[in-house]
Parts: C-alpha cells; structure tokens; sequence
C-alpha cells in the first residue's frame, strides 16, 4: 500500500515545484541597444508634469529618463509636459521559452523581447511637440534573477529614454 501512495506524492510534489518556479521567478530587464548618436551633456529643462498623478508609473519613467529636471510648480517651470498611457506592443511567440523553463524547473534562464511605445506631449511658449519613442526590452526570466529586487520594468524602461541611453547598452545590475 505505500507504494501506490508515493507516486501521487511525488507527483503533487513535483507539481508544487512546479508551480512555485512558475509563479515566483523573478522578471529582469535589460534594454537593446539601438544605434543612435551621443549626445552632448547639457542643462536640463525644467518641466512641470500636468497630469502625473493620473499616469504615476509613466512619470516614474520620465524621472528615471533623466531628460528634464521635473519641477513641482508650474511657475518655476520652463516646459509643460502631459503625458499618455504607456503602449505595450504585441509580444511574440513566447510558448518555447516558457515550456524550456517549465522543464527546466526554471533553472534554464530564458528571455524574450517586449516593446513598449512612450508617448508624452511637450508645451513650451505655446509651441506644442509630441514625442513618442519605441523601447524593446529584453526580459530575463529564471531562478537566478529571483533575488535581483532593484531590477524593475520601470526602471529600464526609464533608463531606456536617456539621451545617452542609445549610445550605449544599459544593465539593469546594480
């Protein structure tokens, strides 16, 4: 009789595990590079952000990018910027890389391009700019990445905006 008990043990164990590699791996993120050229260091502008409290993650995006000195006051402020919702562009096939690190136990790091589409509006003298950028980030996903907290999609993503940021590749390892 304990024979016939330990295989749905084993089984449910396995299951567990499973589930736990799955549902706790830790996502990390990395920025591809693109060509581009370096650009001068310079004053930054200072800009009031009209609606940052309706779009936060987005305005912890343009604080990472580094591209304006962001002004609490409207009054101390050179430029206005409204921004938009973050686009997600549509993720390809991904059903390999998952398979491989469900086999694997999550032990086999796999990774896979996302893309994202940051657009915000620029007001200065009445003069209106639109800015919209095209990011891919390559997305980390196993056990060794588990223990990275600093990394976030944020971040990168922020980072990603730089004006340096095409010049050179930015790791997210701190």
């Amino acid at each position: 009789m304990m024979e016939l008990t330990a295989i749905p043990r084993c089984f449910s164990t396995l299951l567990c595990i499973a589930l736990v590699v799955l549902c706790t791996s830790c996502v990390s993120y990395r920025r591809i590079p693109t060509l581009g050229e370096a650009v001068e260091k310079e004053v930054l502008p200072r800009a009031y952000v009209s609606n940052a409290a309706e779009y936060r993650a987005e305005y912890k995006m343009l604080r990472y990018a580094n591209r304006y000195h962001v002004v609490p006051d409207s009054s101390q402020a050179d430029v206005r910027i409204e921004l938009q919702p973050l686009q997600a562009l549509p993720v390809g096939c991904v059903t390999p890389q998952l398979a491989v690190n469900f086999l694997s136990l999550g032990f086999y790091p796999v990774k896979f391009v996302q893309g994202y589409v940051f657009s915000y509006s620029e007001v200065s003298q009445g003069d209106r700019t639109d800015h919209r950028e095209q990011i891919n980030i390559t997305s980390h996903m196993s056990w060794f990445h588990l223990f990275s907290f600093r990394k976030s999609r944020k971040r990168a993503i922020g980072k990603s905006l730089h004006p340096r940021a095409a010049a050179r590749p930015i790791l997210l390892s701190y």
